[in-house]
């Protein structure tokens, strides 16, 4: 990756990883699917159209796991304490918005 901006610093590095022919007449790296793919994501929660708590998830949870996760959780739990939950959200993003009153 940093061969066309320090090609000389890249030539070494490539030797030193054991390789023998030259890093010029390498393959570029082929694009892998599996290994790119995220195992969790980052679900912000909103209550009242404000960014309350930011929830740490497996990628590809449910509509159902994402409302429990983010019920249970401390910091929308102490917001949301002594309110009726009017409505939950669950965007395609993610995102969790709770409507409060």
């Amino acid at each position: 990756m940093i061969s066309p901006f320090a090609p000389h610093m890249a030539e070494e590095l490539w030797h030193g990883l054991g390789n023998a022919a030259s890093l010029a007449k390498a393959r570029w790296p082929a694009f892998d699917a599996e290994v790119a793919k995220a195992a969790e994501v980052v679900v912000p929660v909103q209550i009242n159209g404000k960014v309350r708590a930011r929830l740490t998830v497996r990628a590809g949870a449910s509509d159902d796991e994402l409302r429990e996760v983010a019920l249970t959780d401390a910091v929308v739990r102490h917001h949301t304490a002594g309110k009726t939950i009017r409505k939950v959200v669950i965007a395609k993003g993610p995102l969790v918005s709770l409507v409060v009153q």
